[in-house]
């Protein structure tokens, strides 16, 4: 038995569901309300973080512990990079997506315009919007110089990179705040995300209220 306890629209949640599917580990899905973690959830990680795994009498409280436990217990295939030098690469834009992308973009833009007002009924604050904006473009650029001469984020092989770099971005792309044709490399990149069997599972999901971008669920856009 393998549970994973997540909402559709946490780009930690994402994470970890992708991996899962790369993996092929099979898994059943509990879903929660981002913000409203329920009494089974709080039972399992009293800090009500997302995602939790459960993976028999194993309990992984949030995606960093996910993350290395899956790769640690189910090595096949290998996410991480072969080598020293590939592995620290990948942590490395691991730490970028999940730290800096998540507190400068997720919160500056899902949440400032969707789970504010979901959660606190509170209107989103422009000033907020637009260093979002700004510090969103500063990120793309990033990525599109990476995609420029990597085939995957962090080198020649598909990782855990290109994993937490799709479950981050997916959310902004679903409310259309990233302008692909001015990075066409990074668009590339995650046109070759979208079409892996794996990430298909995202691009169903809806966000009730609030319609996707009209390239959300397209493989070639």
């Amino acid at each position: 038995m393998r549970t994973l306890y997540h909402s559709a629209f946490c780009p930690f949640s994402r994470k970890i569901a992708f991996g899962l599917k790369e993996k092929k580990l099979e898994f059943e899905h509990h879903w929660e309300v981002i913000g409203k973690p329920s009494s089974r959830l709080l039972s399992l990680n009293p800090w009500g973080e997302l995602p939790v795994l459960v993976d028999q009498n194993l309990v992984c409280i949030n995606h960093y512990v996910s993350n290395e436990y899956l790769e640690d217990a189910y090595p096949s295939p290998v996410l991480m990079g072969e080598s020293n030098a590939y592995r620290v690469e990948v942590r490395r834009l691991i730490s970028w997506f999940d730290k800096i992308v998540y507190q400068d973009v997720f919160w500056k833009l899902f949440y400032e315009k969707i789970l504010k007002c979901q959660l606190h009924r509170i209107a989103p604050d422009t000033k907020v919007l637009k260093t979002g904006y700004a510090l969103l473009q500063e990120h793309m650029e990033h990525l599109e110089q990476l995609t420029e001469t990597h085939h995957f984020l962090a080198g020649k092989y598909f990782s855990w990179a290109d994993i937490a770099g799709a479950a981050h971005l997916s959310c902004i792309d679903y409310i259309g705040d990233i302008h692909w044709k001015q990075f066409p490399s990074a668009k590339e990149w995650y046109c070759k995300i979208k079409s892996r069997p794996a990430f298909r599972q995202f691009l169903n999901q809806t966000l009730s209220g609030v319609a996707p971008s009209p390239c959300y669920n397209q493989l070639d856009f």
